[in-house]
């Protein structure tokens, strides 16, 4: 496809103390830099999830942020719950 580039090398940033992933830079395959990744953690319950993360276009101004809230943790999901079917119907189906 003409004019579409893809992301042939990604570079993941871990963290050496935590292990947790910070950072992934993409490269195409002319070592240009095509998107920068950056991860927000928190602590909850006892788990590590993310926070937010955000997505940018180097020597652009374009940004996405996705933030993750009210999240629940061990609420005793069913196995019914991850079935096609539920997943197409969501989650007013299962009550």
């Amino acid at each position: 496809m003409t004019g579409v580039q893809t992301c042939a090398l990604p570079i993941n940033w871990v963290d050496k103390n935590n292990l947790r992933l910070n950072r992934i830079q993409f490269f195409n395959s002319h070592d240009k830099q095509q998107l920068d990744m950056q991860f927000k953690w928190q602590k909850q319950q006892g788990y590590w999830i993310w926070k937010s993360i955000e997505a940018s276009k180097p020597n652009s101004n374009e940004k996405t942020l996705l933030e993750y809230s009210h999240i629940k943790i061990n609420t005793k999901l069913k196995d019914r719950s991850f079935h096609k079917r539920s997943l197409e119907k969501g989650v007013n189906y299962l009550k």
